[in-house]
């Protein structure tokens, strides 16, 4: 990536990005193992010439020194916020200056005496540079997300395992279905030959009673008048049993009113019996109530001439 400029400014800063990607074998659970590694570098060349063509790059290294200043500070509070997203450069370094790589920092200086204080800039804006700490990791693949992908396509040649067999199951069914149409074909076109047969044999039986015609009408006729008789037989054996349905229902029906009246009879002689014992009951106590009012007026006698 290269940034655009006229032919005035003479200022230019390239970043590359150099993506390097190796694996070997693991001899362990996690069988082969992928590294993933970026390597980008950035020649920063700085003049003293500036217009208005170059504010967006210098306003880009300024918030590139900005994240390098946030970063070597050793204050945790200070380092609680880096302004990554202040410019496209930082956005872009971000994995590079606080990540987990390894960054290499080019700075261009020159011995010139003329060059001097741009040379001087350039070697603060390093030396602040070397004091970022990272931790550089390796971006291997992780074991357990290879035994998911595994596991994934396991599942996924059982799911075809699956099918395969139902549609070999389905491919058997419709050969069968084939199979047991071509038998029924044979056994319906046997059918029908036999019905041409019979129905040959039937008109050459036509054909040869056709000239006792009239014999076959008074006897059609004789068995119109025996089916009429028949009809009105059964009319009446319909009849006969309808009225026999209805006399056993009468019966059903007399049985039940019979078997209930019993019962009613048996309740009311309950009944009248218990009557009876309440009747006799009352009667030893209306006799007793008597004695005892008879006793109580002796008393009340034989007080009153005591008193006397």
């Amino acid at each position: 990536m290269s940034c655009q400029t006229d032919q005035l400014v003479v200022t230019r800063h390239s970043i590359f990005f150099h993506h390097i990607r190796f694996g070997y074998a693991w001899k362990g659970p996690g069988s082969k193992q992928c590294v993933i590694d970026t390597v980008e570098f950035i020649p920063i060349l700085t003049d003293s010439l500036c217009s208005l063509t170059c504010i967006d790059i210098n306003r880009g290294l300024l918030a590139l020194g900005n994240v390098i200043s946030a970063l070597c500070e050793r204050d945790a509070k200070k380092r609680s916020h880096i302004p990554y997203r202040d410019s496209r450069l930082t956005r872009l370094l971000q994995d590079s200056l606080g990540g987990n790589s390894t960054t290499l920092m080019l700075a261009c200086v020159s011995p010139a005496d003329i060059n001097m204080e741009e040379t001087l800039n350039t070697l603060r804006y390093a030396d602040r540079a070397r004091l970022i700490k990272n931790k550089p990791i390796l971006n291997r693949a992780d074991p357990k997300d290879a035994e998911l992908a595994k596991l994934r396509v396991l599942s996924e040649k059982l799911l075809l395992c699956a099918e395969l067999d139902h549609i070999v199951e389905q491919m058997n069914e419709l050969y069968k279905n084939r199979f047991d149409t071509d038998h029924l074909h044979d056994t319906v076109i046997s059918e029908l030959q036999k019905i041409e047969s019979i129905l040959n044999s039937l008109n050459q039986f036509v054909r040869d009673k056709f000239n006792e015609y009239p014999e076959l009408i008074s006897y059609i006729q004789e068995l119109e008048d025996i089916l009429t008789g028949l009809i009105k037989l059964y009319n009446e054996s319909n009849k006969v049993t309808k009225l026999q349905e209805h006399n056993r229902r009468l019966q059903c029906e007399m049985s039940r009113m019979v078997s209930v009246h019993e019962r009613q009879q048996a309740v009311l002689k309950r009944r009248i019996e218990a009557a009876a014992a309440a009747e006799s009951r009352l009667k030893e106590l209306l006799l007793r109530q008597k004695a005892i009012r008879n006793e109580r007026d002796e008393c009340v006698s034989e007080g009153n001439n005591a008193k006397k």
